[in-house]
């Protein structure tokens, strides 16, 4: 059984009143042991990311490059869910940082400014946003690695990753759905307007330190725009086996 199983069957398994009551000790004990495995001391390096995605997590996937030079994953799970992950907080080697991001396709939905600071603030699980040239909605996630991860630690990131990227998707349709909901500044690819702010223009400016310059959304979504079809580069929440 691989690491999400077992997590999601360790989670299953501790009700709220169990986890309640039971001291850390036992609950510690009521995990697997391979859970609790340490992933890596610190740091994220995206080549054992990207072997722990495809390997323990069981994800289609593969890693590209960027005309740059940078990085990111790009992967597919069993339900048809696609997103992208890159390392973030980079010195001139390691990265402190991993980045999960999702889009989807601002054509198909309308959503006002109003309404992504109202899902950040009930889901402030990551940050929605959306970028006008691009005409694409985004939801990103970051986790750090500072003094260590273990196994089950990052396996739970990537399912509170997708299960944070269905609650956006959620959201959207169901602001779809309420026509009466009369949107004076909506965000869809029919009336974006030009002057709209970029995603881009705010996160892809600067460097860390002396070290690299940190990759954004915008550039992974362009060069999956120029290289990918459609159904792989936006999100599609799939139906559970």
């Amino acid at each position: 059984m691989k690491l999400l199983k077992k997590f999601v069957a360790t989670v299953a398994g501790l009700t709220a009143a169990t986890i309640v009551s039971l001291p850390m000790v036992a609950m510690a004990q009521a995990v697997d042991p391979e859970l609790l495995e340490i992933y890596a001391e610190n740091y994220f390096v995206l080549e054992d990311v990207h072997a722990f995605a495809t390997g323990e997590m069981e994800l289609q996937g593969e890693l590209k490059t960027l005309p740059d030079g940078k990085r990111y994953g790009a992967y597919t799970d069993r339900t048809g869910t696609n997103f992208v992950v890159w390392v973030d907080f980079c010195q001139t080697g390691p990265c402190l940082g991993l980045v999960f991001a999702a889009y989807f396709p601002g054509d198909q939905y309308r959503a006002s400014l109003n309404d992504l600071n109202t899902f950040n603030v009930i889901r402030p699980h990551g940050n929605a946003s959306y970028d006008g040239a691009a005409r694409t909605f985004l939801v990103q996630r970051l986790i750090t690695n500072v003094a260590g991860i273990t196994k089950g630690g990052l396996a739970a990131e990537f399912g509170v990753f997708e299960g944070y990227s269905n609650m956006f998707y959620q959201f959207l349709n169901e602001r779809n759905a309420d026509t009466s909901n009369k949107i004076s500044q909506s965000f869809n690819g029919a009336d974006a307007k030009a002057d709209a702010v970029s995603v881009s223009e705010i996160t892809g400016q600067g460097s860390l330190g002396e070290g690299q310059i940190s990759t954004t959304a915008m550039e992974i979504l362009m060069d999956m725009q120029a290289n990918a079809s459609l159904d792989r580069i936006y999100f599609n929440p799939g139906t559970n086996e």
